[in-house]
């Protein structure tokens, strides 16, 4: 959330997925920047689909939590035949109820949860999902210090290569025919 005010700045947006939770100030603040710079938006459910060009992306999560980053968006999507899942900051008993109720879940490549911190990316999920690639969103010396040292560990153990924006930047994915190529590249 934090950066979302540059992206809706500097990029094109067409559309805005929020999660379907209270509004905390912060997003109430971007809604206030999203109406004047006249951008839709739209709130996500669990079990809801979005259609981007001719791709489904599947709602996984939110759902009344009262942990605000339990509430994230949980996105998952194939593409040829690689699973992509993306999951916000939910914490490991997020994890552990998507375990639950998706027992085909699974990804090729994981946007880790919550930059990789402790409180989720559980071993659990790790060895339910399996994925070949990892993606972490995280500054350099951030105050949280994350991503965790025991996640990347974790990791690491599974021989999940995992790519981290604080040292490789932007993170590229190429699919193409049952193959990956992951491309780090700084801006």
């Amino acid at each position: 959330m934090g950066e979302s005010f540059n992206i809706v700045k500097q990029f094109k947006v067409n559309n805005i997925l929020l999660n379907g939770g209270s509004l905390v100030k912060l997003e109430k603040s971007l809604i206030n920047e999203l109406d004047k710079l006249k951008i839709p938006y739209n709130f996500g459910a669990a079990d809801d689909s979005i259609e981007i060009n001719s791709y489904l992306f599947y709602i996984l999560n939110p759902g009344g939590n009262t942990n605000e980053n339990d509430n994230s968006l949980v996105l998952c999507f194939e593409l040829l035949n690689i699973q992509f899942l993306s999951t916000g900051d939910i914490s490991t008993k997020i994890e552990e109820k998507l375990i639950n109720e998706y027992s085909a879940l699974n990804a090729n490549i994981l946007k880790v949860s919550h930059h990789g911190s402790i409180t989720s990316n559980s071993e659990l999920i790790l060895n339910f999902i399996k994925p070949k690639y990892a993606i972490i969103q995280v500054g350099l010396n951030n105050q949280f210090n994350h991503p965790s040292d025991i996640v990347i560990d974790r990791l690491s153990k599974r021989n999940i290569k995992t790519f981290k924006t604080s040292i490789n930047g932007n993170i590229k994915i190429i699919i193409r025919a049952n193959a990956i190529t992951v491309i780090p590249f700084k801006t």
